[in-house]
């Protein structure tokens, strides 16, 4: 059986009544949510216009520096880039995994990073190689909000990659902060920390759920920016 036949029979059999569950912490309480088909598929749709925008192609390869459990926040990312016909490459986001995100860089054409983080930083800037050196050719930098400031100041531009909650923030080369999807969310400032409500039906719904993450909110277009303290 060919793989195309083997995918058609496996999109036959049932299928769960949700994609997963996701978890995320806020001052160190853990708030569980479950994520439906329908969802995902909108979320995908979206992170895949930022990805174009951002000038994601066919062909290019992408290094993701994240952990196993932010899956819920990096599948439609991974989704997005199987429809553009990219390739990626893991690693965590952790300090001691940071050789193993350095030896991509070395001998991978690597296009495009997402997630990376201060530990990664921290770690690679105790290395004999610069951040910039390792960087060459890479065209698009998604970083952590503790780890943007440190790139810039190594001139090296960095957009925004941020879990918000259930909520996605993935911002564009050249803004400072991430973007949120405004079709899906409602995301607004309560005492200077960001709190998020779904505006389409999903499995679980969220009113002014607290992200514990404290910044400002922006319009940008039909979608929210939000710039992290």
């Amino acid at each position: 059986m060919s793989r195309t036949s083997m995918a058609a029979a496996a999109a036959r059999l049932p299928r769960s009544p949700i994609y997963g569950i996701g978890t995320y912490d806020v001052d160190g309480s853990r708030a569980d949510f479950e994520i439906g088909w329908d969802e995902l598929e909108r979320d995908t749709d979206w992170a895949l216009s930022v990805l174009v925008q951002a000038g994601i192609q066919k062909g290019d390869l992408v290094l993701f520096s994240t952990p196993n459990h932010e899956g819920p926040w990096i599948c439609p990312i991974v989704r997005s880039l199987r429809r553009i016909g990219a390739s990626y490459a893991t690693s965590e986001t952790y300090g001691w995994d940071s050789r193993r995100f350095a030896m991509y860089l070395r001998r991978l054409p690597v296009k495009a990073i997402i997630g990376i983080g201060g530990e990664t930083v921290r770690a690679l800037a105790a290395s004999e190689e610069t951040l910039s050196s390792l960087m060459t050719g890479v065209g698009v930098v998604w970083a952590r909000p503790d780890a943007v400031s440190a790139l810039r100041a190594q001139q090296i531009e960095a957009a925004t990659y941020v879990p918000l909650g259930p909520a996605l923030g993935l911002g564009l080369p050249g803004e400072h902060g991430a973007r949120v999807n405004g079709a899906e969310w409602a995301v607004s400032d309560i005492g200077g920390c960001i709190h998020v409500s779904n505006r389409q039906p999903r499995a679980t719904d969220f009113d002014a759920a607290d992200t514990g993450i404290y910044g400002a909110v922006e319009a940008r277009g039909t979608d929210h920016l939000v710039v992290p303290r």
